[in-house]
């Protein structure tokens, strides 16, 4: 998928496309005491996620007042992004599980390349956000705040990195999920993260109508919304900047009148000599750190 569009509400939030599918064309549900109905389940999962990448953006902005050599604004924000990956993750396993739990996916053989469709979505979309979130919970990974300015304009893009620990005493860059980049800034990241959650989205409300439309189901009129709009807002009128070796390329949006075209993005890059400024957070262990 990768370039659709979705609406926005009157208030200026997301209209959640699942949702949308589900009040034009519900369908049979699966029984049991541990099944709970797909749009509840989304609804519960973004409503934490809402606040989350409310403290995120938030943390980003207050981010541009730094002092020089006062790094305490952009490890807010990498508090707060480490924090937001966790609620997104859970809320991308909503679609990985709780909706398979909740709705057959495949009622019939010819549902098969459908059904394939929709899991490969919903892994493309949060392996980066998981794997995150599973190395620092599970193998001792670790977020450092990266910021680098142009020295020609003082422009500065605030980013983090992952680090992986190596030996006895050393942190290196996880090649695994950097790529050869050496960091990746936050603006593009959240925008990214967001995009990939309303493909998500998407992918289920996709799914939904390949499937045998139920009937005898009371309408549900009540409107499944994403009251992200003002975070959407605030991310779209911030310039997104690539610094050295950060790539320029990412998922993001842009806004129209009454809908979000979410679309792959360019950033502009850094110009002239870059100065990089990295914190590390001491374990009372490690002492070789890898220069970013």
């Amino acid at each position: 998928m990768g370039n659709f569009y979705v609406p926005l509400n009157s208030d200026g939030d997301l209209v959640s496309l699942f949702g949308a599918a589900w009040d034009q064309h519900p369908v049979a549900m699966k029984q049991g005491e541990d099944v709970l109905h797909p749009k509840r389940a989304i609804n519960l999962g973004f409503a934490k996620f809402e606040g989350a990448l409310k403290r995120a953006v938030d943390a980003l902005q207050a981010s541009d007042d730094y002092q020089p050599n006062d790094e305490s604004h952009t490890s807010d924000a990498l508090r707060a992004f480490e924090d937001l990956c966790y609620d997104a993750v859970e809320l991308f396993d909503v679609y990985a599980q709780a909706i398979p739990k909740s709705i057959d996916l495949r009622p019939t053989p010819q549902h098969k390349k459908s059904e394939k469709r929709y899991f490969d979505t919903i892994k493309k979309c949060r392996d980066d956000w998981g794997f995150i979130c599973n190395k620092i919970k599970h193998n001792h990974y670790v977020l450092a705040p990266v910021r680098q300015t142009s020295k020609r304009t003082g422009e500065s893009v605030r980013g983090y990195v992952l680090l992986q620990p190596v030996g006895e005493n050393q942190l290196n860059r996880s090649e695994t999920f950097h790529h050869g980049e050496t960091s990746r800034p936050f603006d593009a990241t959240l925008q990214q993260m967001v995009h990939d959650l309303v493909e998500c989205d998407l992918a289920a409300s996709e799914v939904l109508r390949t499937l045998p439309m139920a009937t005898g189901i009371s309408p549900d009129n009540r409107p499944l919304v994403f009251r992200v709009g003002a975070q959407l807002r605030a991310l779209a009128n911030r310039r997104v900047y690539a610094g050295d070796l950060q790539k320029p390329s990412y998922e993001g949006f842009s806004l129209e009148e009454n809908r979000v075209h979410f679309l792959r993005q360019n950033a502009t890059r850094l110009p002239g000599q870059i100065e990089v400024s990295v914190v590390y957070r001491g374990d009372s262990y490690t002492t070789n750190f890898e220069l970013v």
